[in-house]
């Protein structure tokens, strides 16, 4: 209950407001880590997620997040939150190497090497391209990292995964970053990242990817729309009495455990886009107005109605026999 809570819509607008996880929220270690897989697959291969822990450690030393964090902290953060999803080890083991070929001196062979081709497989359909020097401009080199990335998506579904929550932490703590840094990210994931989680059927990374996107892009809409939604929220934060208690007195069925009672929530973007568009029917356009006698009058003396077509014989005399 504590894991949904943290994850809960209110949650999560509130770290979108308050900016992101590193104004407050604990960052995250490998035994957590370890934990939450194990807890979900008691199978779990621990000595493969330790070891890329390690690597990464190993491969970042010294370099530094723009919030001063050590640079490893985004890796795990990203892992941790792939655990919650209940990925496989190879996953989490991806998503700690995922920025090792990109960033520092090691290669994909090494890794490939050190964990094996399936490993490497994911962390290069993550990697970017910039390090290879593939394209001229910013606009070639953002479209040859995404063309790779859905490539790589076709063959394992896993990368696109990984890239998502590495995705959503980078908006967590886009704070740190300029602020034309901040606009060209937000607007790439807002048409690009939340658009595909939306298709993943990915609903949680994509309504807090969208929000995060819209505070940056439209930041007085946001603030707007978060004081709105949260005096709305003190006036129907509880369902009624009569229906919690028909929910919870009904017939049990097939559950997890993990079901709360209660109302769903707005987002300050999908209230945003559920902004009513404007009507351009011919109601729109001129107003309706009933008719009177007179305009009925002056209708008909411009257009007299055609005359009526007299009734067959037949017509007439089976008409006369009824009556």
């Amino acid at each position: 209950m504590a894991q949904l809570a943290r994850f809960s819509p209110a949650a999560v607008v509130q770290r979108i407001t308050r900016g992101g996880e590193a104004a407050g929220d604990r960052l995250h270690t490998i035994d957590e880590i370890v934990a939450e897989a194990q807890r979900h697959r008691p199978s779990f291969d621990e000595n493969l997620i330790r070891r890329a822990y390690e690597t990464a450690v190993t491969a970042h030393e010294g370099q530094l997040r723009s919030s001063g964090e050590p640079y490893v902290t985004h890796p795990v953060e990203v892992t941790y939150y792939l655990a919650t999803l209940q990925m496989d080890a190879e996953t989490l083991a991806a998503a700690l190497l995922h920025d090792v070929p990109e960033d520092t001196d090691y290669t994909l062979p090494e890794i490939e090497k050190r964990f094996g081709r399936e490993v490497a497989r994911l962390v290069d359909g993550v990697t970017k391209l910039s390090k290879f020097g593939s394209a001229r401009t910013m606009e070639e080199q953002q479209a040859e990292n995404i063309r790779k990335m859905f490539m790589a998506m076709a063959e394992d579904v896993r990368v696109v995964i990984i890239k998502l929550a590495d995705r959503l932490h980078n908006m967590r703590t886009l704070q740190f970053l300029a602020a034309d840094k901040q606009q060209r990210i937000a607007r790439q994931t807002m048409e690009i990242y939340a658009p595909l989680a939306h298709r993943l059927g990915m609903w949680q990374i994509k309504w807090e990817l969208e929000d995060l996107a819209f505070k940056y892009l439209e930041p007085d809409k946001y603030r707007q729309l978060v004081d709105m939604l949260t005096d709305r929220r003190r006036l129907v934060h509880q369902p009624r009495p009569g229906v919690r208690h028909h929910l919870v007195s009904a017939p049990p069925r097939r559950t997890t455990g993990d079901e709360t009672v209660g109302r769903r929530r707005d987002h300050p973007h999908s209230c945003h886009d559920r902004r009513p568009a404007p009507d351009t029917s011919w109601r729109a356009a001129k107003p309706f107005s009933p008719p009177t006698s007179t305009s009925l009058r002056a209708t008909n003396e411009r257009h007299p109605p055609p005359p009526r077509r007299p009734r067959p014989a037949a017509k007439r005399a089976e008409r006369a026999c009824c009556n």
